[in-house]
């Protein structure tokens, strides 16, 4: 019996996969990592993984900028997750208490459960925009968010919508998509 030999490409992509995958599988509430700690990560690798379009940045030294919306459920999680750079950026990381004036230096929108009543109001005053909105709400992505973090089967999983993708002209890698189920 002769063993098919696998192509080293292959073989290296598999690899990688299975290591991405790994990345963004965690418990959702397990003995170290409590629930916003692991929503925190999720969020940095979500940064490492998506491509903003030219002119985003003015240069290579500006910060990734992290809003969150309303009742902030992190405390100092996001500043421990977000320490270290994506993309060669550093992160600021801004408490916003209204949502009517999400700035135009926005790269990155948190959106917590708490904001639900006013969510599609939040997500239109950003729509069309380079800007990766991601929230905690089961309906969020279905709403017009680009990246909803749900629970499912006592796990923390991601949705990612399609459309709200496509129309904040932002790149998700293929990878972060394989792992995401995809809304619409």
């Amino acid at each position: 019996m002769r063993l098919r030999r696998e192509r080293p490409d292959r073989l290296i992509t598999l690899i990688l996969t299975f290591l991405f995958a790994a990345a963004f599988w965690v418990p959702a509430w397990s003995a170290d990592l409590e629930e916003y700690q692991v929503k925190a990560l999720y969020m940095y690798n979500f940064a490492k993984f998506v491509q903003w379009p030219e002119g985003s940045f003015s240069g290579p030294e500006d910060t990734i900028n992290l809003y969150v919306i309303g009742q902030d459920p992190f405390d100092r999680l996001l500043e421990e997750a977000f320490e270290r750079t994506a993309q060669g950026r550093s992160f600021r990381i801004t408490r916003m208490r209204k949502w009517e004036d999400v700035p135009a230096d926005c790269h990155m929108l948190f959106v917590g459960r708490m904001e639900k009543k006013f969510m599609t109001r939040i997500l239109d005053s950003v729509a069309g925009r380079p800007v990766l909105t991601v929230g905690d709400e089961n309906s969020f992505s279905r709403a017009g968010g680009i990246i909803a973090l749900v629970t499912r089967e006592n796990r923390i999983r991601f949705q990612v919508s399609r459309q709200a993708l496509i129309e904040s002209n932002l790149k998700l890698s293929s990878n972060l998509l394989r792992l995401a189920e995809i809304i619409d």
